[in-house]
């Protein structure tokens, strides 16, 4: 399967914006939501805001009766490995890993 272009094909997003950041997710099918994107605004850092941003896509989550959430790091850039604590910290398990990117998988129950 091409990832990429059923990604393109499928993507049926949404971005939340908020003073301190904002979160990019989209749907790629009725059982789950990809968190694609979480951008935190330098003044906002550590002060949990990425969490806050989760949460809201998590909430949306289950309230459409989805069954996980998915998210992936891309080891190789600057701070994955704190990008990664914060990922496992919000219940999130490694579901699929390579040496480009890991992604993450979270049930929802």
């Amino acid at each position: 399967m091409d990832i990429a272009k059923h990604i393109a094909e499928n993507r049926d997003g949404f971005t939340i914006e908020t003073p301190g950041g904002w979160v990019m997710a989209w749907r790629p099918g009725p059982d789950s939501i990809y968190i694609d994107d979480i951008c935190i605004y330098p003044e906002f850092r550590n002060s949990g805001f990425v969490v806050a941003l989760a949460t809201v896509v998590e909430d949306m989550a289950r309230h459409d009766g989805c069954r996980y959430l998915y998210t992936n790091i891309h080891p190789t850039v600057e701070g994955a490995d704190r990008m990664e604590h914060i990922v496992l910290e919000f219940g999130f398990e490694k579901y699929l890993s390579s040496e480009i990117i890991n992604v993450y998988r979270k049930e929802l129950v």
